[in-house]
């Protein structure tokens, strides 16, 4: 099942999330969506094809470190 990113993201949140050209960085106040932004930016690469091993994804606070493994295994449960 795939995940419907328009549906799920707002316009930016969805720009960054499906821009496969090169690395991207994800900057933007507290509360915007980042964490969520980059749990979905995951998710959209592997359903493209990309090796979970050629992904690398950095997280640079413990609050969001445990929102994104709480979103990304309520996605991976329900999609994967």
């Amino acid at each position: 099942m795939e995940i419907d990113y328009r549906k799920e993201l707002n316009k930016s949140q969805y720009e960054a999330v499906t821009t496969t050209e090169g690395p991207v960085l994800i900057l933007a106040g507290a509360g915007t969506g980042k964490t969520r932004c980059m749990v979905y930016r995951v998710a959209y690469l592997i359903e493209k094809g990309v090796s979970p091993n050629n992904i690398i994804s950095f997280i640079l606070c413990k609050d969001a470190s445990q929102i994104f493994t709480t979103d990304w295994n309520s996605i991976r449960l329900y999609n994967y």
